[in-house]
């Protein structure tokens, strides 16, 4: 298994364009890679389910669709690909926020990289262009006490060995 997050804004590459997901630290971990380009690599053949969550923020007076999908050594995985609509912000300049979760069951060979991908029809950009990014929030000590809020937190596990396969 692994278990990975980010606290770091992600922007898209633009309207439209595929950007990998990346993840900034690995919070749990067992034979896994993580490669600093934002893949995991898999240890041994099998089957693996991914699940992750990204912090979606709408900065745009429009609402805008964004999609995920997962791609194996850069094929993408039939059936992995997930929609999530996310409405206009609020008012003025309060944007709107969208937990986006999903979960994908997908065979993998030993040493295989695990890539995942989002675009939006409108990418919000680090100069303030309105759209949409993922946003992460550092610790809170006001208001109340909370801990800090990833842009993306995933997890990757093994499920089983190929049918016929032996130890």
């Amino acid at each position: 298994h692994i278990g990975a997050s980010s606290a770091l804004d992600q922007y898209a590459l633009g309207d439209d364009t595929p950007t990998l997901v990346t993840w900034s630290a690995v919070t749990s971990n067992a034979g896994f890679t993580l490669d600093p380009a934002g893949y995991a690599v898999v240890p041994l053949s099998g089957t693996y389910k991914i699940s992750f969550g990204l912090q979606l923020v709408n900065t745009d007076n429009v609402a805008h669709d964004v999609y995920t999908w997962l791609q194996v050594n850069g094929n993408v995985i039939d059936n992995s690909t997930s929609r999530f609509s996310i409405p206009a912000r609020k008012s003025g300049p309060q944007p709107t926020y969208n937990r986006a979760q999903s979960t994908v069951i997908f065979n993998a060979a030993a040493e295989d990289e695990i890539r995942l991908y989002w675009a939006t029809e409108k990418a919000a950009t680090a100069g303030g262009t309105d759209g949409v990014f993922l946003e992460h929030e550092d610790a809170q000590t006001t208001h109340y006490a909370r801990p800090m809020q990833p842009s993306t937190i995933g997890s990757i596990t093994f499920i089983s060995r190929p049918q016929g396969q032996t130890v």
